[in-house]
């Protein structure tokens, strides 16, 4: 007899988290990218723009439950944003996958996976959001003064990721620990 190794069942059994679990947690990823893409989709403002709470949830996602959800997650959720409120070209599909993978892959090779890390990670991917945000206005407009979209939309933007970032760690974090298998998950935070 030919024995056969499934290398997804091995990653299972290293990471500690059932297939149930899995599913779990994908469904719970899923109706949370789409609840907050139609959020985001609305006319809903802060600081008189619309904040990215997509972008917020799944930096929270890969930052929780590693990088292979928060790519997934991040080319999901790009592309939710993509079809739902974009006109044209639209880096979000882009954007969200680097940066959800990104939120897995840095905090498990640098820092620890704690809250306090994730405080010290927010801004930074707030950051590459905005420049991805300063690349397409700039893409967009003909003509374009530098100083009235900062003051006006790169600014403000930057507070807001931060904010919802933070509100959206709670979340997928209460959703993580509800839903953890039996034994002891090597992601989940201390």
């Amino acid at each position: 007899m030919k024995m056969e190794i499934n290398m997804a069942d091995i990653e299972r059994k290293k990471s500690g988290i059932s297939t149930v679990s899995h599913v779990i947690y994908s469904v719970f990823f899923t109706v949370l990218l789409i609840f907050t893409a139609i959020l985001q989709c609305s006319d809903i403002t802060f600081f008189g723009i619309v904040p990215d709470l997509t972008f917020a949830a799944v930096c929270a996602i890969g930052f929780i439950a590693g990088e292979k959800y928060g790519g997934i997650f991040g080319l999901v959720g790009g592309v939710l944003i993509w079809a739902l409120g974009s006109s044209g070209i639209s880096l979000s599909p882009i954007l969200f996958t680097f940066c959800g993978y990104l939120c897995g892959a840095l905090p498990r090779a640098i820092l620890r996976r704690n809250f306090l890390s994730y405080l010290v990670f927010t801004p930074i991917m707030g950051a590459i959001h905005i420049f991805f945000t300063l690349i397409y206005y700039i893409m967009l407009s003909e003509s374009y003064d530098i100083w009235s979209i900062f003051g006006k939309r790169i600014i403000p933007e930057f507070f807001s990721c931060i904010i919802f970032m933070t509100a959206a760690y709670g979340a997928v974090k209460i959703i993580y620990m509800l839903f953890k298998g039996k034994k002891k998950d090597a992601r989940l935070i201390k």
